[in-house]
């Protein structure tokens, strides 16, 4: 069996390490396993069977074409053909599709030619673009003109090109069109809340299942007490003191800049405040907020995971989470997590060893902190019976299986 992956980048970000570690669990089971990539940090002969679609400026290109003319996926024509001509040769079996909103790739193209192709084909939603006129979260604005036409599109509505007639309609109206072309289509829901969006959307006829995402709990594991005091030490923290981490990227979101006073607001003398993953304009406005230490963006995932287990709890108030890898790898090295209750997010606690309060309820954050803060959960166990690398991407396999053992 031959499959092929195409998704944005490789082996960076979420989605990137998502499709190394597919490939990793097929080569494991005897598939031969392609991915094609519009950015990679590795060099291409360090990458196997890998394929880079378009280049830099081709990039770039598409994305000022995207923004003045507010259609992304539609350019990268050139780029586009030359890959199907590399589908064309490896013949894959199966053709698994990620992140495809990133500028590079001529979508109504690719999807005519899976469906010309006769092609079985997997998409795993990792958020609502697929089925959306353009935006990628619209649980954000409460919006649902996505499960039947998006007109007026308060996206679009926004930024320099406001004044440009509306594109959504046209673009989920194309997406139906190619998308029901597709003889075998495949939906995967990386949670069951993403799974059942999908069932109210133009995908609602394909085959849907649900498929969470997995961590490598050999890298995502607890660290050890050494490495752990060490840490502490090097941002000032005591043995003693109760650390609570969140991640940046939540907490300084205007919406959340109230919900991050509250916790400050609650902070008891042996308690510290830990923002993480700050980036350059991140860390500025961390350092500016009193009692709060700011770690920059880490990429090393030992270190990340030694962040992880320095801390005593996490926190995250994320509002809109497909699911949640920040909280899954938390929990697998060893700190219980505290997250909001909607969407994915829900989904990656069990509210016995980790916990969800209601969105936006700040006090609730405060009060299983407080809860959290004299007693010792082992969430572990919860990750490594729901969200290890090896169990959940063994159902890709079993799906890839299915899929060719029926034609």
């Amino acid at each position: 069996m031959r499959v092929l992956q195409i998704n944005a980048v490789d082996s960076v970000g979420s989605t990137g390490t998502i499709i190394s570690d597919i490939q990793d669990v097929c080569t494991r089971n005897g598939i031969e396993c392609h991915i094609a990539y519009a950015t990679t940090r590795r060099r291409k002969s360090d990458i196997t069977n890998g394929y880079q679609i378009g280049n830099w400026f081709d990039h770039k290109l598409h994305a000022l074409l995207s923004r003045v003319f507010r259609k992304r996926g539609y350019f990268s024509t050139i780029p586009t053909w030359f890959f199907l001509r590399h589908v064309d040769r490896i013949k894959p079996d199966v053709v698994h599709l990620h992140n495809l909103h990133s500028n590079y790739i001529n979508l109504n193209m690719l999807l005519r030619y899976l469906a010309k192709r006769d092609i079985a084909t997997v998409v795993t939603l990792h958020d609502n673009w697929f089925f959306t006129g353009g935006c990628y979260l619209p649980e954000l604005e409460r919006c649902t003109k996505w499960q039947n036409e998006c007109r007026n599109c308060i996206y679009n509505k926004r930024g320099v090109n406001r004044f440009l007639p509306n594109t959504s309609e046209k673009i989920l109206r194309d997406r139906k069109h190619y998308f029901n072309a597709i003889p075998r289509l495949f939906v995967v829901g990386v949670s069951q809340w993403m799974s059942g969006e999908a069932r109210k959307s133009i995908l609602g006829n394909a085959h849907i299942s649900t498929i969470r995402n997995g961590v490598r709990t050999e890298v995502f594991c607890p660290m050890p007490s050494d490495a752990r005091k060490e840490l502490r030490s090097k941002y000032g923290f005591k043995d003693s003191d109760f650390v609570i981490l969140a991640p940046a990227s939540k907490w300084l979101q205007n919406r959340n800049q109230h919900g991050l006073q509250v916790i400050l607001d609650n902070l008891g003398k042996d308690e510290k405040l830990v923002l993480y993953g700050c980036r350059k304009e991140e860390s500025a406005q961390a350092k500016s907020i009193a009692n709060v230490t700011a770690i920059p963006f880490i990429n090393n995932k030992v270190v990340l995971s030694t962040i992880y287990s320095m801390a005593d709890v996490f926190i995250n108030c994320t509002h809109m989470d497909t699911c949640s890898f920040i909280n899954i790898e938390s929990q697998a090295c060893g700190t219980p997590v505290i997250t909001f209750d909607n969407t994915g997010a829900g989904e990656t606690v069990d509210n016995v060893t980790s916990f969800s309060v209601p969105t936006d309820d700040y006090i609730g954050i405060v009060n299983k902190i407080a809860e959290v803060k004299n007693k010792h959960y082992n969430t572990i166990e919860y990750v490594r019976n729901n969200f290890t690398m090896q169990k959940n991407y063994n159902s890709y396999i079993s799906l890839y299986r299915g899929i060719t053992d029926s034609q």
